[in-house]
């Protein structure tokens, strides 16, 4: 059976809503096609599904299908020592860690020097500004480092997620 490709687009996100989990909006995609919305309120529930089509046969559906195509997810509990299966809250809650993450490095990288030794992150602010004559000066200061800024947008915010430990 082949993985679905599942999608969050339209991300809205209510950080002042957020008690416990994250307050946020999506559209949710499976294999290039509109299959409904997500949402969860902020206060630590499980996500809200709603299908466009097929109700809550629809959300049964698509569990089974990411129960059988995707491998455990491990939750560092004794009651679960092999992991869980993993289901659609799960999926959504790691696509939104990643858009989340996506955002927030994009945006900083515009403004902010970002460089990454000895498996720490480090940035500098507005004084001096990612321009190719800081990132030249910062590569000579810290030739073990890799200066963020000089590489791909994919390159970038993947290099980032492995430091940082976010799933893709």
């Amino acid at each position: 059976m082949k993985k679905p490709q599942i999608e969050l687009r339209n991300i809205k996100t209510h950080s002042g809503l957020s008690k416990e989990t994250h307050a946020y909006t999506a559209t949710l995609w499976v294999d290039g096609k509109r299959w409904g919305t997500v949402e969860n309120d902020g206060h630590g529930g499980p996500d809200n599904q709603h299908p466009d089509k097929g109700g809550g046969p629809a959300v049964i559906a698509l569990e089974n299908l990411i129960k059988e195509t995707h491998p455990k997810r491990w939750v560092g509990s004794d009651f679960f020592p092999n992991g869980c299966d993993q289901d659609l809250e799960g999926v959504c809650a790691e696509l939104l860690e990643v858009a989340l993450h996506t955002r927030f490095w994009t945006r900083k990288l515009k403004s902010q020097l970002v460089m990454v030794e000895g498996g720490e992150i480090f940035t500098w602010k507005r004084k001096f500004p990612p321009t190719p004559k800081n990132i030249s000066h910062l590569q000579g200061k810290h030739p073990d480092g890799v200066i963020i800024n000089s590489l791909s947008k994919v390159e970038a915010l993947e290099t980032l997620r492995q430091v940082e430990g976010v799933n893709a």
